[in-house]
């Protein structure tokens, strides 16, 4: 099995490409300096050249707040792109896994997301992410579209190394209480996508292609998943964690105050075992720890 994993430098690339090193997994991957893949010829060349057996974009724009003042450039990054791979793909008959987010949602259903429920997207990011899902659902089958939520890792800028940051020189943090969501470690995301490709790859009449969602256990908010990371990160001055409302926190995009997906079906589908945020958490503070 050999993987193209565009968007190496992102945190679920990075996770990813280390994946594959401690475990052998043979692929290719590329950054966005190394292939731009909001150039149709460049990104439909690459792909046409190289032998690999899955395709999987783990690129995005992924600045939500820039994203509004911005729609082009997210729409093209995180659609439009989407076209050009999905393309190439359905020409050599390559499977593309391609991750996408909770914000495809508005955040008003009382309970869990499923993959069946209907979309409604309330910001920018979100609007950009979802042409993306319909984009490859409309040119290509043999698809997977994993939509993760509250992505963290050790690499890049994410939640859990900003809290660290901040609780490492503020005695007082507001943080919003009222926005649930289910905090997913880049390195979980890379780990069952490796487990989902391997079990394609063994099974000749794979056929249960389309919509999945993963996300790390248990649900939370920001400011119980911003508490858990500040009691554990040793170093922390912080004394005070404050819970604000989302409308008394303005922000120039609007989130959904509901980030729950139901991960029923990518359990039943591929044996999928949740991991404990908690734990990742543990193990990405671990690793920063003399580095913030």
């Amino acid at each position: 099995m050999k993987l193209l994993i565009l968007g190496a430098n992102g945190q679920v690339g990075r996770s990813l490409c280390k994946l594959c090193d401690e475990n052998s997994i043979e692929y290719v991957s590329t950054t966005r300096e190394q292939l731009d893949i909001t150039d149709k010829e460049s990104t439909e060349s690459f792909i046409r050249n190289i032998d690999v057996n899955f395709v999987i974009n783990a690129t995005a724009y992924t600045n939500v707040e820039k994203a509004e003042d911005d729609i082009e450039n997210a729409n093209t990054v995180n659609g439009t792109s989407v076209r050009y791979i999905a393309d190439v793909c359905k020409n050599k008959n390559i499977p593309f896994i391609h991750i996408s987010t909770d914000y495809v949602f508005d955040g008003t259903k009382q309970g869990m997301y499923t993959e069946e429920d209907i979309t409604s997207p309330i910001n920018v990011y979100g609007h950009s992410k979802l042409k993306g899902e319909i984009e490859l659902q409309q040119i290509w089958h043999k698809h997977i579209i994993l939509r993760v939520s509250w992505v963290f890792s050790e690499y890049g800028n994410n939640f859990v190394k900003t809290m660290l940051k901040l609780s490492n020189s503020h005695e007082k943090l507001t943080v919003i209480s009222d926005q649930y969501g289910s905090p997913t470690s880049a390195n979980s995301i890379a780990k069952h996508i490796v487990e989902m490709c391997t079990r394609i790859s063994a099974d000749n009449t794979f056929d249960k292609w389309g919509i999945y969602n993963y996300t790390d256990l248990p649900l939370t908010t920001w400011h119980q998943f911003a508490t858990y990371i500040i009691d554990n990160n040793k170093t922390a001055k912080t004394k005070q964690i404050v819970p604000i409302l989302a409308k008394d926190f303005p922000t120039k995009a609007k989130r959904p105050l509901n980030s729950g997906l139901d991960t029923n079906k990518i359990r039943k589908q591929f044996d999928i075992k949740q991991s404990l945020w908690t734990n990742e958490v543990d193990r990405v503070i671990d690793i920063l720890e003399d580095k913030i």
